[in-house]
């Protein structure tokens, strides 16, 4: 995947996330009385809320910005995406969602399906190309580039005479 497209991608689903997660969290009754969604909700629905603002909201926007070692960042919001659409799904075919406006449920939903399958693509992607490339090398002041690096010690410099 192009790095534009990528970054395109990623910032739709933040955006997203942090506009629905607001509402979930601020003022969910309103969410609530417009899908005609039962109110024994609301708790829920204000946790998950704000998991959508810290996890796939403000992670998101992070690992856009700060490209470099981002991978295992992706790959949590990817998973803990997965998990919950999963969640939801259930909770939806079980029974235990229900609603006048079966939309309000369905919708979100599916979108969050589609980013789920979009951060994997991602994530994919982005874990292929820097096993491809290579991982990128250590600056030299970094422990893990000097844990690389030969150890001289006294007895292997040449004499000075």
């Amino acid at each position: 995947m192009k790095e534009s497209l990528v970054k395109l991608v990623l910032t739709l689903i933040a955006i997203g996330s942090l506009a629905l997660g607001a509402l979930w969290l601020i003022a969910p009754q309103s969410y609530l009385d417009f899908g005609g969604i039962e109110s024994t909700h609301i708790g829920w629905l204000r946790t998950i809320g704000a998991g959508l603002i810290g996890l796939q909201g403000i992670g998101l926007l992070v690992t856009i910005v700060r490209r470099r070692d981002t991978n295992p960042g992706l790959l949590l919001i990817a998973f803990a995406s997965t998990l919950q659409t999963g969640a939801a799904w259930y909770s939806l075919i079980s029974g235990e969602l229900t609603a006048e406006a079966g939309w309000v449920i369905v919708v979100p939903i599916a979108l969050a399906t589609v980013a789920s399958i979009l951060l994997w693509m991602v994530y994919l992607s982005r874990h292929a190309s820097r096993a491809l490339l290579g991982a990128p090398r250590a600056s030299k002041g970094d422990v893990a580039a000097m844990a690389d690096e030969p150890v001289s010690s006294p007895a292997d410099e040449p004499a000075r005479e």
